[in-house]
């Protein structure tokens, strides 16, 4: 705000100073103006007075003296005094000069003197000369009267030239009075401008240091803004492509991969519409289940399919498959739909496993059974998860550990034993825990081989007969784990 006042003080002092700049110049035109008309006229004047004397007469000192003795004794020029002086001459000579008859009586006499008074012609030169000289007479008086009119003019003109001196003089040293206050003026308003300017600069250098310190910090604030954006950006993608994981989605466990497009029963051969740039394996196995029923329409223990067929022959544009397993009065028809959980010609599904599995029917369940089934899933076009993440689409549990209920308490095996199956049943529980969480599938042993459409190729029989009591209630703890959360 004080170098805005400044900035104003310092317009008014140039506008004042132009101004009276002006003033000046217009005063000094017209000053010079009307000093040139009266040098003119007193130049004409002085031609007039040429008339009556000269320079060098005007510098003689007989001249000087009559002229200051004039000045002495009365108010009038040298002429009037030299006027009169001759007129009281001429009148001591001639008292009646001043009348024709006067003069042309006192030539009668003059030449009557001489003897030249009969002489007509000289007497009318002789007054045409007094004539003239009356003419020149009067010339000389009017002239006589002009130079004084004209050196009155004179004295005017000077006096006036004086005055506009005087008052040029007052206006010029006004103006520069005035000047040297505007300067002293802007010579301090300039001072105040530099400090205030400084004041500012310091002022604004500071807020451009902390506006910079802002920035840094807004930066790297942004920065790393940005990456949980991207981070958040990347968990979208992931609920985006996999739909299933939130549960908006259908369970892939249930869905078709393909469907058939001819049987010939008798051959046991069926052509499926998948190939060869369907990622398709020799020995991938697809369950069969009927058009109108589709998949997971039946109860568990009746998820399998009505069939089994396994992929023989990959073409161009088909499928050959023989049929490896088939339900008692089974008929596959034109159109029944094909589905293995692991297969998925559009993506790679990822599977966590867990817990010991009995696959080949020993009633035992084992770790190296486990790796089977992990072997499978790799083998089909899956991906296996070493750990549980919110990445992997399907959870596969082997049985329910086991803890057991009596043990010998002196004995360090069993103690460990029973502490490792804790632990282990833990592990079990956490897992479903987090499955639901992530609304995650999960398939127990007996669901994932049904869906994959495993049998055993060396006995080619069921392995899917409950086989004791037990196993019949790991089998419904199992069911319930089945469907979603």
């Amino acid at each position: 705000m004080a170098r805005g006042r400044s900035s104003t003080g310092l317009v008014v002092a140039v506008v004042l100073f132009a101004m009276l700049f002006v003033l000046t110049t217009v005063v000094a035109i017209i000053f010079y103006t009307e000093k040139e008309e009266i040098i003119v006229k007193q130049r004409s004047a002085e031609a007039d007075l040429l008339v009556y004397r000269t320079g060098a007469e005007h510098a003689n000192d007989e001249i000087k003296a009559l002229r200051d003795q004039v000045s002495q004794k009365s108010a009038d020029s040298v002429v009037t005094v030299l006027r009169e002086d001759r007129k009281w001459l001429v009148d001591q000579i001639d008292p009646d000069r001043n009348t024709r008859a006067g003069v042309e009586s006192s030539l009668k006499a003059a030449l009557g003197k001489l003897g030249k008074d009969s002489n007509p012609g000289l007497l009318n030169l002789i007054t045409d000369l007094v004539s003239d000289v009356d003419q020149f007479r009067n010339r000389a008086a009017a002239a006589e009267t002009k130079v004084t009119q004209e050196a009155e003019k004179a004295k005017d003109y000077e006096a006036q030239i004086n005055a506009l001196s005087a008052k040029y003089q007052k206006d010029v040293s006004d103006l520069k009075a005035q000047l040297a206050a505007i300067e002293s003026d802007n010579q301090a308003a300039q001072a105040n401008s530099q400090q205030q300017f400084q004041a500012v600069e310091i002022t604004t250098k500071e807020s451009a240091a902390k506006a910079q310190a802002e920035i840094a910090r807004l930066e790297k604030e942004l920065i790393v803004k940005q990456a949980r954006i991207g981070d958040l950006e990347i968990a979208i993608a992931k609920l985006q492509d996999s739909k299933i994981k939130r549960g908006d989605g259908p369970d892939p466990s249930l869905e078709p991969d393909g469907r058939i497009l001819s049987s010939i029963p008798e051959s046991e051969i069926v052509t499926i519409n998948l190939a060869k740039n369907d990622k398709l394996y020799l020995g991938l196995t697809f369950e069969v289940f009927d058009k109108k029923q589709g998949i997971g329409s039946m109860e568990f223990g009746q998820l399998r399919g009505k069939a089994t067929i396994e992929v023989a022959k990959v073409k161009e544009n088909t499928t050959e498959c023989r049929v490896v397993r088939k339900d008692r009065n089974a008929t596959i028809f034109e159109g029944d739909i094909i589905a293995n959980v692991v297969y998925d010609k559009h993506r790679t599904y990822t599977f966590h496993v867990f817990g010991d599995f009995d696959i080949d029917g020993d009633l035992r369940a084992t770790a190296s059974e486990q790796r089977r089934i992990k072997s499978m899933i790799e083998q089909w076009g899956g991906k296996v998860a070493k750990e549980m993440s919110y990445d992997v689409d399907f959870l596969v549990l082997g049985q329910l550990p086991v803890v057991p209920v009596k043990i010998d308490e002196t004995d360090p095996r069993q103690i460990e034993a029973k502490a490792a199956a804790e632990r282990k049943l833990t592990q079990y529980r956490q897992l479903e825990g987090e499955a639901r969480t992530f609304r995650m599938p999960i398939l127990n042993q007996n669901r994932f081989l049904m869906l994959v459409g495993y049998y055993d190729r060396n006995k080619q029989e069921n392995p899917f007969k409950v086989p004791d009591s037990q196993n019949s209630a790991l089998l419904r703890e199992a069911a319930s784990s089945d469907d979603l959360p």
